[in-house]
């Protein structure tokens, strides 16, 4: 919350021990929390980030972070990191200028309902859950992935949270006793009368379906009828792995005229994977390479560059990253105040926008924190100007 009546004064509500531990979890500890190929296309409701990064842009954020004192390194794919390659790095920076700016924690300490001012110009009431009230002239809504809607005001629009940014859930009749082996790969997810989306990286067999940042990556477009298509050769097309196979059939039947498509496939893909590919090309690890027809072979490469998987929905929420939904971008200003309610004002994950891993959902929560807060810090000194 923040206050302008003596100069803006800020006092953050934390129902946590402590403030910023999710930021700690955040890449796997290691807290990538920007990306040098900032785009706003990427996002959710790209019209609506474009208009925030115009205000505060990918700039802007990075000369705050290195204000705090952070060094980062930039990796290959653009995602940034504290040199330190610890996330508690990052935590330390933003609560050591808390403090210098005399910010005070209120950790342990949930809100319980928002009550709006009972007249125009005038103070929120903050029910706490311990029962006390705190007053504000301006307030800031970041409670993340958590459901804030039940001590929010009415009329608010929202749209329902559900997480994304997850492993997927998918038929397992092709991939069972594959738990745990991990393969590059590019993986493609169609749906239903739309355009194909597709992703590069390590996907990762699960007892449930598919896991891996490729996997996360596609789970923001999912819908009721999708399924994902693996393909183990990204580097070459059908035709060309068809011409591989081929060739290395005859120089395998040269030196025995017994080899199996077990040979064939062996130093090409992983063992665990040979009766996945084999069942779904309708052939069997043991079958002869003698006498394979060149239909067989086409069958065996499309088996390894689009092994089709069902998808039935996200698996295990909690290992999500990010939700989807929340305040709908058309209930805020550019400024992300809430056009019904002055001085109430959203950043983070609260707002209706969700970007891919590497960088991205981070980068949103302190662009849009930046602009809400710095909105609120105005709004609630106006009297003093």
């Amino acid at each position: 919350i923040v206050s302008g009546q003596a100069g803006a004064s800020v006092r953050i509500f934390e129902m946590d021990e402590r403030v910023g531990r999710r930021i700690l979890i955040t890449g796997n500890g290691r807290c990538n929390f920007s990306n040098a190929n900032m785009d706003p296309e990427v996002y959710r409701n790209a019209a609506f980030v474009a208009k925030v990064y115009g205000a505060v842009t990918p700039a802007d954020v990075r000369d705050f972070f290195a204000d705090l004192g952070l060094l980062w390194v930039t990796e290959p794919d653009g995602r940034m990191l504290p040199r330190t390659g610890k996330a508690s790095t990052v935590v330390d920076v933003l609560r050591a200028r808390c403090a210098l700016l005399g910010v005070e924690e209120c950790c342990g300490t949930g809100v319980r309902q928002l009550v709006p001012p009972s007249e125009a110009g005038g103070a929120w009431t903050l029910v706490l859950a311990d029962g006390r009230f705190e007053r504000a002239e301006a307030v800031v809504v970041t409670t993340g992935g958590q459901d804030p809607f039940g001590f929010l005001p009415e009329g608010i629009s929202t749209t329902p949270f559900v997480p994304v940014l997850g492993p997927l859930k998918t038929d397992t009749s092709l991939t069972r006793g594959l738990d745990g082996i991990r393969v590059p790969c590019r993986v493609t997810l169609a749906c239903h009368e739309r355009p194909d989306i597709a992703e590069e990286g390590e996907l990762l067999f699960r007892k449930y379906g598919v896991s891996g940042i490729c996997v996360f990556n596609l789970s923001r477009h999912i819908d009721d009828d999708c399924f994902l298509r693996i393909d183990l050769f990204p580097d070459l097309d059908w035709e060309g792995l068809q011409a591989l196979l081929e060739a290395r059939s005859a120089a395998l039947l040269a030196r025995d005229g017994g080899a199996t498509v077990g040979d064939l496939l062996r130093g090409m893909v992983l063992p665990q994977l040979w009766n996945a590919v084999c069942a779904f090309a309708s052939t069997r690890t043991d079958s002869p390479l003698a006498g394979y027809t060149p239909n067989e072979f086409e069958t065996l490469a499309i088996s390894l560059k689009s092994w089709p998987l069902e998808v039935r929905g996200m698996a295990e929420p909690g290992q999500c990253q990010v939700h989807r939904g929340g305040v709908e971008v058309s209930a805020v200003s550019d400024e992300l105040e809430s056009r019904r309610y002055p001085g109430l004002f959203f950043a983070g994950e609260i707002m209706d926008v969700d970007g891919p891993c590497g960088g991205y959902n981070l980068h949103w929560a302190w662009a849009s924190g930046m602009l809400a807060g710095a909105a609120a810090a105005r709004y609630a000194g106006r009297e003093a100007l």
